[in-house]
């Protein structure tokens, strides 16, 4: 009914509100606790994220897990939960009681008891974490892990097995970063424009097939004679050159590219 409409989205304006301010690392771990207990009360200190994004992004299939979930002061003897819909996806927070549980394997059963059909979304999970103040950190966690898996295209994700991303993520605003990632995008990109080149894309390729200039090569119906070309050019333009770690440096370039993308909507985090 409209009126229920209406009070679903009143309440989850007044969350998205308190994870907005949890998602601020700068607050007192004291703050962050109480504002968890504003969210949901019952909540255990034992706790995972989950930010959960349909596949096919059809604003009410989304709407119709949301209400089908949402119980927001929900307690059993062992667990209790929220949902909120946060940007595009909804964001499941679950605590337990229980100190020893898997916490991963808790949430994934509690999803699959409250007929949660984790085949049509995206599931990206935080690490695991036991106290009530570190819920902020474990949204942006999912959060990231979400990101990481637009990146390289898959269902079903934590943030414990994101590699670099981990690392890449929470630093990506800051000076240092900024200035490494736009002194090789403007290189590249001002070549590009100057010799009416296409090199930049050449490198995203590179990257995603590992280095192997024949894939590249087969990928944009080239000689693999031009995509060495192009790679050996790109190092000299970027002062590179044939270093060990020059594709190290070519892969947290390309890697820095697909965060700054995936995480527009996020750019607050």
């Amino acid at each position: 009914t409209i009126k229920s409409a209406l009070t679903y989205n009143t309440m989850n304006t007044y969350y998205e509100e308190k994870i907005n301010k949890l998602l601020d690392l700068s607050i007192n771990p004291l703050l962050s606790e109480k504002i968890a207990k504003e969210i949901n009360p019952t909540f255990y200190n034992n706790l995972i994220c989950c930010y959960a994004t349909l596949k096919d992004s059809i604003h009410d299939d989304l709407d119709h897990y949301y209400r089908s979930l949402f119980n927001i002061n929900h307690k059993d003897a062992h667990y209790s939960y929220s949902v909120i819909k946060y940007k595009q996806g909804l964001l499941i927070i679950y605590t337990n009681r229980t100190d020893t549980i898997d916490l991963k394997s808790g949430l994934m059963n509690f999803l699959d008891s409250m007929g949660f059909n984790t085949s049509n979304f995206i599931i990206s999970l935080s690490s695991s974490h036991h106290h009530l103040n570190e819920l902020g950190k474990a949204i942006k966690e999912s959060i990231y892990t979400y990101a990481s898996s637009l990146i390289d295209n898959t269902d079903f994700q934590d943030f414990d097995s994101l590699g670099l991303d981990k690392l890449l993520m929470p630093i990506r605003n800051e000076g240092w970063v900024l200035e490494y990632y736009n002194n090789f995008y403007e290189k590249i990109s001002e070549y590009d424009a100057y010799s009416n080149t296409d090199f930049f894309n050449t490198l995203l390729d590179y990257i995603q097939y590992d280095g192997d200039l024949q894939l590249v090569a087969k990928k944009n119906f080239l000689h693999v004679n031009t995509i060495r070309y192009r790679i050996k050019k790109m190092k000299e333009i970027l002062n590179i050159g044939e270093s060990a770690d020059s594709f190290h440096q070519l892969y947290v370039f390309v890697r820095l590219y697909h965060i700054y993308n995936n995480l527009l909507r996020f750019n607050d985090l």
